[in-house]
């Protein structure tokens, strides 16, 4: 009797150290993913950020870029006004030239 039960204790004993081997394993693993969870967590993060980073980038580029272009819109509105008054000059000083020379003639 006394035997068996010993045979019992070591029994639940060896069942008890792999259950805490398994254990122990399941806690590495854990570990390991939580590890790996991190890193990507981390990695994530930074894309994030660079992308947070070139957007801002791109807005800034854009806006920069809608400046230049009003700029040369403006610019260019300016010399086609004064084209304008250049030719309309130059068309009444010749309209004036024509009509003195008929008069003239």
């Amino acid at each position: 009797e006394l035997e068996q039960q010993w045979s019992e204790l070591r029994q639940k004993q060896a069942h008890q150290e792999r259950i805490s081997e398994e254990n122990e394993k399941l806690l590495q693993q854990k570990d390991s993913i939580m590890s790996r969870e991190r890193s990507v967590s981390a990695r994530e993060y930074a894309l994030d950020q660079r992308q947070a980073t070139f957007e801002e980038s791109m807005r800034i580029r854009e806006e920069r870029l809608e400046k230049r272009f009003s700029a040369f819109e403006e610019n260019q509105q300016q010399r086609e006004s004064e084209f304008n008054q250049m030719l309309r000059r130059h068309q009444t000083e010749f309209a004036k030239g024509a009509w003195s020379e008929d008069c003239g003639a």
